[in-house]
């Protein structure tokens, strides 16, 4: 299992192969749910395959956001640990457990001096969402921490950076904004990266590429 000085985490909705995520130490949360009013707290107690199969026989299912107590929990183990938690988190469009996790880091970040814990709102889901964490993971592997990202800016070193959604596909960000800091980025203009992974994700979309192990699952 990799370790990093930093626990990158991330939920369900990414997507990202189990065994991944356990190679890559990346934590994952689980959304509870129910079906027929019958309460699921983690995927693992029902199946994907069974999941859709009593979705098709007209079972009522409902998501819960991620509780607040359990995101207190979870980010408090690794601070008491010394570590700083960085959280990549469902869209906020989708979901309010991305307002729960910002409202959460906000109170333990006052609470503890030596390590934080931040929180992106990837404003996407699914392959959007795992691309985000996948990225995390290769640059901890690298020994980049999260305050460098914007010293790599000041050395003119930060040339790209964009988002991603189930609509955009990929978009460039233009600017990174943190309290007294502006980072223009490429005059806003799409890079040569985010050029390539539109035409990767659009290409496994349509059936053009083939997609990493462990990606595309079937339901049905």
């Amino acid at each position: 299992m990799a370790e990093y000085n930093y626990q990158i985490m991330t939920d369900m909705t990414a997507d990202l192969p189990e065994k991944y995520c356990k190679e890559k130490n990346v934590e994952v949360f689980d959304y509870p749910f129910s079906v027929d009013e019958k309460e699921y707290s983690s995927v693992k107690e029902l199946p994907i395959k069974e999941f859709y199969a009593l979705m098709r026989q007209g079972k009522m299912t409902r998501t819960a956001q991620i509780t607040r107590g359990s995101l207190e929990d979870t980010f408090r183990k690794h601070l008491d640990n010394g570590r700083d938690v960085i959280f990549f988190v469902f869209s906020s469009a989708l979901s309010g457990t991305c307002a729960s996790a910002m409202s959460v880091a906000a109170e333990l970040n006052e609470e503890y001096e030596n390590n934080k814990v931040l929180v992106f709102d990837t404003l996407s889901a699914c392959l959007g969402e795992g691309l985000f964490v996948m990225k995390a993971v290769e640059k901890a592997e690298e020994g980049l921490s999260v305050d460098e990202l914007y010293e790599a800016y000041d050395k003119g070193e930060l040339r790209e950076a964009f988002g991603t959604g189930t609509a955009a596909v990929i978009s460039p960000i233009g600017s990174l904004d943190d309290e007294n800091k502006k980072a223009l980025i490429n005059d806003g203009k799409i890079g040569a990266i985010s050029q390539r992974l539109y035409d990767t994700l659009t290409g496994i979309q349509m059936g053009r590429m083939e997609a990493p192990e462990g990606w595309i699952k079937v339901i049905c």
